[in-house]
């Protein structure tokens, strides 16, 4: 196997490991999820933009983060920590030895919403209901059937480094 497809191969587990992550924390998160179902005024996004140190992308992986067994190969194993009443879920690289992703569920934000505070997005990943939409090393998922500025964010992603991405083409819902 050549070293771009290893690379390209460990990057899609750990796409899987943290989308993973992320479908049982709307699961957890699915009894509040109702009662914010009604669109709100604009209002600022969440203050949770900046990480502890500790947590950051390039960091060592904290003594007191818990962690599952990686499967067999994998370079990455999912972690997560309790900080100041916030879960953190970590990705981080064993052989690197370094935390290459942070993610944390947000109060729900709606994808319009981040872009009048940060600006128009980088780029898009899209799979099905669930969009991916990323700010340089900072991304936000969001999943909705349709895909507008009043979708939802769920959880907030900070990355060692921006992902590939397809260019923001700005709110559609089909291919082409």
């Amino acid at each position: 196997m050549s070293t771009q497809s290893t690379r390209d191969v460990r990057q899609l587990v750990a796409v899987i490991a943290i989308v993973t992550a992320v479908v049982l924390a709307i699961l957890a998160l699915g009894a509040t999820l109702p009662a914010r179902a009604q669109p709100t005024a604009l209002a600022e996004p969440s203050t949770l933009t900046e990480l502890p140190n500790e947590v950051r992308p390039g960091h060592d992986l904290p003594a007191q983060a818990r962690c599952t067994y990686p499967p067999y190969g994998s370079l990455f194993i999912g972690c997560r920590i309790l900080i100041s009443d916030h879960v953190y879920f970590i990705t981080y690289h064993l052989k690197r030895r370094i935390i290459t992703r942070t993610s944390i569920a947000i109060d729900g934000e709606t994808i319009g919403q981040l872009i009048l505070a940060w600006g128009l997005p980088t780029g898009i990943r899209r799979a099905g209901w669930m969009s991916e939409v990323h700010w340089g090393d900072r991304s936000v998922y969001v999943g909705a059937r349709t895909f507008s500025p009043t979708s939802r964010t769920a959880f907030i992603s900070f990355d060692l480094e921006p992902g590939q991405t397809a260019p923001w083409t700005g709110f559609t819902n089909r291919d082409g």
